[in-house]
């Protein structure tokens, strides 16, 4: 992973803090085929004002950059609601509470992920639950787990479209990616607990 951080801002790292309870993946719907090196440098850009958005980390096939510390909030999850559990979990606003992560797609129309974007997600995701404590199959979500975004069934902008897409339309690629992710926090520990005996 490279760590390039961002400038801060106020639309992509306002410099609030975030506690860091778990994380969200996301994809972008437009434009595909950025690497994570170049969503970094967009939202270094700040090409996205006065749109408040941004992300702790892009995933690509290029690897993993992280833009923004993990202990400050980025604006990866607003939303006019929120699920019951969600509030009661992490609070009123989750953004504070969760890290983004853009996993970037190379174009398909639900936005597959090559493998190499997978497996550096898998690496990332599993390095930051055990660094946190995070409980896989609980802390790390989907947007539209935290928010309901795109799940009402009907057509609407590209904005509205379920987050991540391939996940979404796909349950049984979202549930082989999180138990990757968890299978590798266990071997991540293990191989900690035997450096550190």
């Amino acid at each position: 992973m490279t760590v390039n951080l961002i400038v801060k801002n106020k639309y992509s790292r306002p410099g609030f803090p975030n506690s860091r309870r778990g994380a969200v993946v996301h994809w972008c719907y437009r434009p595909p085929g950025l690497t994570a090196a170049d969503w970094r440098d967009r939202f270094n850009a700040m090409q996205f004002g006065p749109r408040y958005a941004g992300y702790g980390y892009a995933v690509a096939w290029d690897g993993a950059v992280q833009m923004v510390p993990d202990n400050e909030k980025t604006y990866h999850v607003g939303a006019h609601h929120y699920f019951p559990w969600i509030i009661e979990k992490y609070g009123e606003d989750p953004g504070s509470s969760l890290i983004g992560v853009l996993m970037s797609h190379r174009g398909s129309e639900y936005g597959e992920y090559d493998h190499k974007t997978l497996h550096d997600g898998v690496e990332l995701l599993a390095g930051l639950s055990l660094y946190y404590g995070w409980a896989v199959r609980d802390d790390v979500m989907q947007h539209s787990q935290v928010t309901g975004k795109g799940l009402m069934g009907e057509e609407g902008p590209a904005d509205a479209l379920p987050c991540p897409r391939y996940f979404v339309s796909n349950p049984i690629a979202w549930w082989q990616f999180v138990k990757s992710v968890e299978a590798r926090t266990i071997q991540l520990r293990i191989e900690q607990e035997d450096r550190e005996s």
